[in-house]
């Protein structure tokens, strides 16, 4: 496991992305009860969803399926709180999402003109997760915002790091 790098990336004056805190605590790898949270981009603005079905009917909306970037807990795992994805619309930028689990950012959002997603296909949930890192939900989910392009993106503190190939290990097929 190493730093995201795309966290530092998008921290460059050139991005114009500020760290708004974690969001809460997810995990890189899939275990019991857990499920994938996908991460869509359209325009300038990124969208998360667990549901499968959302995704999907996102991706068939223009969305970009960017992958999975974590693992959420599912319904029912004990210890873990919702990961609320909120709506707003600006007249200038279009409709901006992001994703709340704090009650106090809740409410500071609903006061800033947000609304929960609640009439989407998943009910606004787009997961849950930890509100302290714990043995499975470990992996803190770090908001990043740029309030030029009204942009909320998520990505894990950390990522797997993928081993190097020696290519005079790796047998030749082509011969």
């Amino acid at each position: 496991v190493v730093p995201n790098p795309e966290v530092a990336r998008l921290l460059t004056p050139e991005r114009g992305y500020f760290d708004a805190g974690v969001a809460g605590y997810i995990s890189l790898v899939p275990f019991e009860g857990s499920v994938p949270l996908y991460r869509l981009y359209l325009g300038s603005q990124h969208f998360y969803t667990a549901s499968a079905e959302l995704r999907d009917l996102k991706i068939g909306q223009g969305f970009t399926n960017e992958g999975i970037i974590g693992y959420t807990a599912g319904p029912g795992v004990p210890g873990t709180i919702e990961l609320v994805r909120m709506v707003s619309f600006d007249p200038n930028l279009g409709v901006l999402y992001s994703l709340v689990s704090d009650p106090v950012q809740f409410v500071y959002l609903v006061a800033g003109g947000w609304a929960a997603d609640i009439t989407a296909p998943d009910g606004g949930i787009a997961g849950r997760v930890a509100a302290q890192p714990d043995a499975t939900l470990g992996e803190p989910l770090v908001h990043l915002a740029n309030l030029f392009l009204g942009d909320n993106i998520f990505l894990t503190g950390s990522v797997m790091q993928v081993p190097a190939i020696d290519p005079a290990t790796v047998l030749r097929t082509d011969r």
